[in-house]
């Protein structure tokens, strides 16, 4: 596992390995994962994703790849 979050809102963990990330709810995998990171908006140069916080009261999400950060609006 290379990173992994909680989002409290949509009750969901969310865990990411390579190019793939998981999300689970209640200890359940749900439907359609895993999926590829690109499904989040990272361009295909983005390989993995090597840490995530998550902002509950914003509703947005932090990525660290490799040098670079991205913000993720939950909504």
């Amino acid at each position: 596992m290379d990173a992994a979050y909680e989002n409290v809102e949509m009750n969901q963990l969310l865990f990411f390995k390579g190019s793939q990330y998981w999300a689970i709810r209640q200890l359940n995998l749900m439907a359609g994962f895993p999926s590829n990171i690109s499904d989040l908006g990272f361009p295909p140069r983005v390989q993995a994703v090597d840490a995530a916080l998550h902002f509950r009261f914003a509703h947005l999400t932090v990525f660290f790849t490799g040098t670079e950060c991205w913000r993720y609006d939950e909504q």
